[in-house]
């Protein structure tokens, strides 16, 4: 199952994450080297067309779900305070 952040916009998720959150904007290599680090969190923003999902990508089996490479649909990789995330989510992992 995902979590996922809910944010106040259909579209636009990944700025809100920065400027509300803190979040800073990575590259999808960066983000899977610190999928694992228990102080970064991970969120992939996906555009659907009409609206984003902002997924957190708790695990590396949940990064490798969202970076599949047949999965053409746009995305903006961020990381931030995992503990933040977490409570965004009510994620526990």
């Amino acid at each position: 199952m995902g979590y996922y952040v809910e944010c106040s916009v259909n579209k636009g998720k990944a700025q809100e994450l920065v400027s509300k959150c803190n979040a800073k904007v990575v590259t999808a290599g960066a983000a899977k080297l610190m999928v694992d680090n228990p102080l970064i969190g991970v969120v992939c923003v996906v555009d659907n067309g009409p609206f984003e999902a902002a997924a957190y990508c708790y695990s590396q089996r949940e990064y490798d779900a969202f970076n599949e490479p047949t999965d053409r649909r746009p995305k903006m990789w961020l990381a931030m305070d995992r503990s933040e995330l977490k409570r965004l989510t009510g994620c526990d992992k």
